[in-house]
């Protein structure tokens, strides 16, 4: 055998071992997010959904302030609260069985563009199908600007004391 196809041999199969490592270490990464851990305070937490799950929650909530300001534009007396949704994340990162299972506001129009809304994003894939329960906070801007306003003079009150 020639000394460049040695080389070109030894090449190949040290790519196929760096591959079949990175793979298996992703494989093991991926599986170790799943199993629950202890954080400082005793409380037992979910990689997967403290990571992947607050992440896609957090850059799909201009949809939920869509769904909410076109709420606002219908004049309710309800203005500031909260809905608690369930549902599932499939292996595939899909959405299934999305559901309000607590809500302030009565609205269906609303229920459902916030129902719609979750229905259409795309999670990390999971190792397996897992349940997510999440609330979502809502206020006006008024009542968000009184907020800011209170939360500066409480610290302002606290510094002097």
């Amino acid at each position: 055998m020639k000394k460049e196809n040695i080389i070109i041999l030894s090449v190949v199969v040290l790519g196929y071992a760096f591959l079949f490592f990175k793979i298996d270490s992703l494989q093991r990464s991926i599986a170790n997010a799943q199993k629950p851990m202890v954080n400082s305070n005793g409380k037992i937490i979910y990689p997967y959904l403290e990571r992947e799950v607050k992440n896609t929650i957090t850059k799909n909530a201009r949809a939920m302030q869509k769904c909410f300001n076109v709420y606002i534009q219908t004049k309710p007396e309800v203005t500031i609260g909260q809905i608690r949704a369930e549902w599932f994340i499939t292996e595939g990162g899909e959405v299934e069985n999305a559901e309000i299972i607590q809500s302030v506001f009565t609205d269906k129009t609303f229920l459902s563009c916030i129902i719609d809304a979750i229905g259409g994003w795309q999670f990390p894939p999971p190792d397996k199908r897992t349940y997510v329960e999440h609330t979502f906070r809502f206020q006006d801007q008024q009542s968000f600007e009184e907020d800011q306003k209170n939360r500066g003079k409480n610290i302002l009150e606290n510094l002097n004391e």
